[in-house]
């Protein structure tokens, strides 16, 4: 039912992979991550596909961290119907604002929901910042966690409201990003 990342290998190649698995254990999404920071280079092949799935009524896309930075993936998972994007991230200090200020822009981008899931403390060479965070599809943050301790964010998602912002953006001339 919940995200994970786990390294995922495919004939010696290895990727950055997140899976959604649903309530009967079986895998339903499998995302490998396609913006590779640096040192995901020389250690994981870039991923290629925005696979999207249906899960209890919602279409959803997975994202991993450096993703987010760049329009591109967000972009493609919208282009398929997504109404919210999933982001796994493991973003430190003191660079924690760069996802927290990108999360409402890529929601409202692609009037999609997006979620945050982020680390949070001490790692072996890093402290993770925190902040997980959910946006809108009109790119409010509804919910923020806290930058020092592990927390559950409880949001109930109204994904008319995701329909909703495309109807509206679709009424402005030339501008359309998915074709639903």
């Amino acid at each position: 039912m919940w995200p994970s990342v786990s390294p995922k290998t495919n004939r010696g190649h290895y990727f950055n992979s997140a899976v959604l698995i649903d309530d009967d254990g079986e895998i339903r999404l499998h995302y490998r991550k396609t913006c590779l920071y640096d040192s995901d280079r020389g250690v994981f092949e870039v991923g290629t596909a925005f696979p999207v799935c249906e899960w209890h009524g919602i279409r959803l896309g997975l994202l991993i961290c450096f993703d987010i930075e760049f329009p591109g993936p967000a972009r493609q998972l919208a282009r398929q119907g997504a109404d919210l994007v999933v982001l796994l991230d493991g973003m430190m200090h003191p660079y924690g604002y760069v996802h927290r200020n990108a999360i409402p822009v890529r929601a409202m981008d692609n009037q999609c929901y997006v979620v945050m899931a982020n680390r949070v403390g001490p790692g072996d060479q890093y402290r993770f910042s925190g902040e997980s965070q959910v946006a809108d599809p009109f790119g409010k943050t509804v919910a923020l966690a806290c930058s020092e301790n592990e927390a559950v964010i409880d949001v109930t998602l109204d994904i008319a409201q995701a329909r909703q912002a495309r109807a509206a953006a679709a009424e402005r001339a030339g501008y359309r990003i998915a074709d639903h």
